[in-house]
């Protein structure tokens, strides 16, 4: 019995050092978008899409999540973005035009 208590004891308290503080992980900021999530019902498209259609679907898909985007910059592949929710900031996105994929930057 005492040999199994001495067994059992140090590997429960490496455990709880070893689970993440409350404070820590409340800090951590969960991303609106999981990594290389596609929004715009493509994985690669057959045709070249244009920067409106691309701000279309990117809006459709964040606003049915309650959420809204704000465009910051664009290039011939890129868009970035940033998402916001209930008036707050939550999000900052980078899109691939040409893959239609998508994600966090923080």
């Amino acid at each position: 019995m005492k040999r199994t208590l001495g067994m059992i004891l140090p590997a429960l308290l490496l455990a709880a050092l070893m689970l993440p503080a409350g404070s820590e992980a409340s800090a951590r900021r969960a991303s609106a978008v999981p990594y290389g999530q596609p929004c715009m019902g493509y994985g690669a498209p057959v045709q070249k899409v244009n920067l409106n259609s691309a701000m279309e679907s990117l809006r459709a898909y964040f606003s049915k999540r309650g959420m809204e985007v704000e465009m910051i910059r664009h290039n011939n592949r890129f868009i970035r973005a940033d998402i916001y929710k209930d008036g707050m900031k939550v999000d900052r996105i980078l899109l691939d035009i040409s893959t239609g994929r998508m994600r966090s930057l923080y």
